[in-house]
């Protein structure tokens, strides 16, 4: 095979890829600034233009529910700490990942405050930066949200949104992991977070 088919070869194998595996809604233009609840209309157009690529995941176990797009995959209990874990597929680098981790009591100020004093933070190569901090309300819940900068080595940066969501007798912390080449995906985490009830 001569060079040029082999090129042309990648070329058509990585276009399938892209249109075979719709799991990251890329065509998102606009990045959601912050995330305030049901009344941000950000979020609400977000959702009258991409909302039919979105599904509900609920679990009965623990009586929350939310939206992730379709494609996502699924792993319930990947280790230790994490309760469920969803993913994107990315063919060319570091994948999206949404993680839900389950606290056995309620998340308070002083808890919040306690953690965003930790920043910055490395461990074991990995550098922590804290971009911003708020409290909000997600669907009636009071919410605690972290928006933070994380390298590693020389990996590609990543964007993590932490919400820690106050439900009933426990709280969920929603944790989404968006690469710096795919950060106007970060609307995608902001729908997931938005979209959260317990």
């Amino acid at each position: 095979m001569k060079l040029w088919q082999i090129i042309v070869a990648i070329a058509a194998l990585a276009a399938v890829a892209y249109f075979a595996f719709p799991q990251q809604v890329s065509s998102v233009a606009k990045i959601v600034p912050t995330m305030a609840g049901p009344e941000n209309t950000m979020l609400a157009d977000f959702d009258a233009a991409h909302g039919q690529d979105f599904i509900w995941y609920n679990d009965t176990n623990n009586s929350f529910a939310f939206k992730y797009p379709i494609g996502y995959s699924i792993n319930l209990q990947p280790d230790e700490v994490t309760y469920l874990r969803l993913s994107a597929f990315n063919p060319y680098g570091i994948s999206e990942t949404f993680d839900v981790l389950l606290l056995d009591s309620p998340y308070t100020q002083a808890d919040f405050e306690d953690n965003a004093a930790k920043f910055p933070a490395s461990d074991s190569g990995m550098r922590l930066e804290l971009l911003s901090k708020k409290a909000a309300q997600i669907n009636g819940r009071t919410a605690y949200v972290f928006y933070v900068n994380q390298t590693y080595g020389t990996d590609e940066p990543v964007f993590v949104e932490s919400a820690v969501v106050n439900c009933d007798g426990y709280a969920a912390d929603l944790i989404s992991h968006v690469p710096l080449s795919a950060l106007p995906d970060r609307a995608v985490a902001e729908y997931m977070i938005g979209s959260f009830r317990c």
